[in-house]
Protein backbone atom coordinates (compact mmCIF):
# COMPACT_ATOMS: atom_id res chain seq x y z
CA UNK A 1 0.00 0.00 0.00
CA UNK A 2 1.34 3.53 -0.94
CA UNK A 3 1.31 5.62 1.88
CA UNK A 4 -0.44 9.16 1.35
CA UNK A 5 2.12 11.05 2.30
CA UNK A 6 4.52 10.12 -0.85
CA UNK A 7 2.44 11.35 -3.58
CA UNK A 8 3.16 14.66 -4.90
CA UNK A 9 -0.08 16.98 -4.48
CA UNK A 10 -1.09 18.38 -8.34
CA UNK A 11 0.19 21.70 -6.79
CA UNK A 12 3.83 20.49 -6.04
CA UNK A 13 3.89 18.67 -9.37
CA UNK A 14 2.65 22.01 -11.52
CA UNK A 15 5.09 23.87 -9.22
CA UNK A 16 8.07 21.46 -10.43
CA UNK A 17 7.25 21.47 -14.08
CA UNK A 18 7.31 24.80 -14.09
CA UNK A 19 10.75 25.44 -12.62
CA UNK A 20 11.71 23.10 -15.06
CA UNK A 21 9.93 25.54 -17.82
CA UNK A 22 11.88 28.86 -16.17
CA UNK A 23 15.21 26.38 -16.67
CA UNK A 24 14.68 25.45 -20.51
CA UNK A 25 13.62 29.02 -20.96
CA UNK A 26 16.87 30.26 -19.59
CA UNK A 27 19.15 28.25 -21.43
CA UNK A 28 17.03 29.12 -25.04
CA UNK A 29 17.39 32.48 -24.05
CA UNK A 30 20.94 32.58 -23.22
CA UNK A 31 22.28 30.71 -25.75
CA UNK A 32 20.62 32.94 -28.32
CA UNK A 33 22.26 35.67 -26.40
CA UNK A 34 25.79 33.73 -27.04
CA UNK A 35 24.63 33.73 -30.64
CA UNK A 36 24.08 37.31 -30.83
CA UNK A 37 27.19 38.29 -28.68
CA UNK A 38 29.61 36.02 -31.07
CA UNK A 39 27.81 36.92 -34.53
CA UNK A 40 26.69 40.55 -33.40
CA UNK A 41 23.16 39.84 -35.13
CA UNK A 42 19.99 41.49 -33.68
CA UNK A 43 17.43 38.72 -34.72
CA UNK A 44 19.23 36.01 -32.25
CA UNK A 45 18.99 38.77 -29.28
CA UNK A 46 15.30 39.52 -30.71
CA UNK A 47 14.67 35.75 -30.53
CA UNK A 48 16.62 35.80 -27.16
CA UNK A 49 13.86 38.35 -25.81
CA UNK A 50 11.12 36.32 -27.23
CA UNK A 51 11.76 33.25 -25.62
CA UNK A 52 12.02 34.72 -22.23
CA UNK A 53 8.81 36.29 -22.32
CA UNK A 54 7.39 33.32 -23.50
CA UNK A 55 8.76 30.89 -21.34
CA UNK A 56 10.36 32.68 -18.41
CA UNK A 57 8.16 35.52 -17.52
CA UNK A 58 5.12 33.82 -17.76
CA UNK A 59 6.21 31.44 -15.70
CA UNK A 60 7.21 33.09 -12.52
CA UNK A 61 4.25 35.31 -12.70
CA UNK A 62 1.90 32.45 -12.48
CA UNK A 63 4.05 30.39 -9.83
CA UNK A 64 5.77 33.48 -7.76
CA UNK A 65 4.94 37.21 -8.51
CA UNK A 66 0.71 37.16 -8.84
CA UNK A 67 0.16 34.95 -6.45
CA UNK A 68 1.97 36.38 -3.65
CA UNK A 69 0.46 39.63 -5.18
CA UNK A 70 -2.69 38.66 -5.12
CA UNK A 71 -2.43 37.21 -1.33
CA UNK A 72 -1.40 40.01 -0.34
CA UNK A 73 -3.18 43.08 -1.70
CA UNK A 74 -6.56 41.43 -2.62
CA UNK A 75 -9.85 39.72 -1.41
CA UNK A 76 -11.19 36.59 -2.84
CA UNK A 77 -13.09 36.86 -5.92
CA UNK A 78 -11.70 40.05 -7.52
CA UNK A 79 -10.48 38.61 -10.40
CA UNK A 80 -7.47 37.26 -9.07
CA UNK A 81 -7.23 34.43 -11.88
CA UNK A 82 -7.84 36.67 -14.64
CA UNK A 83 -4.83 38.78 -13.60
CA UNK A 84 -2.47 36.29 -13.78
CA UNK A 85 -4.04 34.89 -17.29
CA UNK A 86 -4.25 38.59 -18.19
CA UNK A 87 -0.03 39.01 -17.68
CA UNK A 88 1.12 35.75 -18.90
CA UNK A 89 -0.85 35.51 -22.17
CA UNK A 90 0.29 39.40 -22.67
CA UNK A 91 3.91 38.50 -22.23
CA UNK A 92 3.79 35.35 -24.14
CA UNK A 93 1.92 37.27 -27.20
CA UNK A 94 4.53 39.88 -27.10
CA UNK A 95 6.70 37.25 -26.72
CA UNK A 96 5.51 35.84 -29.97
CA UNK A 97 5.49 38.49 -31.80
CA UNK A 98 9.05 39.18 -31.18
CA UNK A 99 10.24 35.59 -32.03
CA UNK A 100 8.35 35.58 -35.64
CA UNK A 101 9.60 39.51 -36.10
CA UNK A 102 13.12 37.79 -35.59
CA UNK A 103 12.86 34.86 -37.81
CA UNK A 104 11.70 37.40 -40.68
CA UNK A 105 14.30 40.34 -39.80
CA UNK A 106 17.45 40.77 -41.80
CA UNK A 107 20.63 40.44 -40.03
CA UNK A 108 22.20 43.67 -39.39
Amino acid sequence: MIQSGLIPTPDAIAFAIGIVVVILGFVISWRAYQGYRRNESRPMLLLAVGMLLITVIPTLAELIVIPWFVARYTTPGTGAISLTLTVSRLSEAVGISIVIYSLHSRRT
